[in-house]
């Protein structure tokens, strides 16, 4: 992974947390720490989606380990990571040198955590520092201002007579056809939490940035607060869309005897 995603929800996989069975709750923010020869530290961050659950270690068919499931949403390269020395310096109350299995628990580092995280993200010029909503904060969070932003937008196009249709469950590459007469425009809404005019895009919305001349991009900042509107076409929201992770799927066919 490098860079964040190159989707709106996500990159989910399941990740193994040890023995750990307790303590662990959906919502909770996880961290990835790269071990290895070629470099230590953490490189990648997401939200826990799932109670800790029992499947086959991926050390052996025999074995069972404990697993939860993680959207990873964003990551660095690993040259960009925050270093293991980093981290020793900075939050020398945890051994990060003895860390010899996942599912550890950070909780009372989460704040300084997440301050260094955002700064290296930054120095990386990946990304502005994160913020809430848009696929940045918790899923609740995220729903909050998700809402927030897409009711805003249907009340501002209502207030200049428009007629708007939600069209969110459908997953078609945006959330609002609104029209007005002939004149039909598919916006996808955006909420953000903060100041900072950043998100994700999902593959679908892409698309669409790309080939619906219709599609428009409304970004709704300080959406809880004092919503602020900002727009962008379809060809300008993907010319600044950076596809930094990619998700490989290899037939079994290829690994067949």
């Amino acid at each position: 992974m490098v860079g964040g995603t190159s989707a709106g929800d996500g990159y989910e996989a399941r990740w193994s947390v040890g023995n750990r069975v307790q303590g662990i709750e959906p919502g909770d923010r996880a961290y990835m720490l790269r071990q290895g020869i070629h470099g230590r530290g953490i490189v990648a961050i997401g939200e826990i989606t799932s109670e800790p659950y029992t499947d086959g270690s991926w050390r052996s068919d025999r074995e069972t380990s404990q697993y939860v499931n993680v959207i990873w949403h964003e990551a660095v390269p690993l040259e960009e990571r925050i270093d293991v020395h980093e981290l020793a310096a900075e939050i020398p109350e945890f051994q990060w040198n003895s860390v010899y299995s996942s599912g550890r628990d950070i909780t009372q580092h989460g704040a300084r955590l997440e301050e260094l995280w955002s700064g290296q993200v930054a120095d990386a010029a990946v990304m502005p520092p994160i913020v809430q909503g848009a696929g940045f904060g918790t899923a609740e969070q995220n729903q909050e201002v998700e809402k927030a932003a897409v009711d805003y937008v249907t009340k501002a196009y209502a207030s200049e007579d428009y007629q708007v249709r939600s069209v969110e469950r459908d997953r078609c590459g945006w959330d609002l056809t609104v029209s007005k007469g002939v004149e039909e425009i598919h916006v996808e809404v955006k909420g953000i939490a903060g100041s900072l005019v950043r998100f994700f895009l999902t593959a679908n919305e892409c698309k669409c940035a790309l080939s619906d001349p219709k599609w428009l991009l409304v970004v709704v900042t300080d959406a809880l607060g004092e919503p602020q509107w900002y727009e962008l076409d379809g060809p300008t929201a993907a010319a600044y869309a950076v596809p930094a992770l990619y998700q490989v799927r290899v037939p079994n066919e290829l690994f067949a005897v």
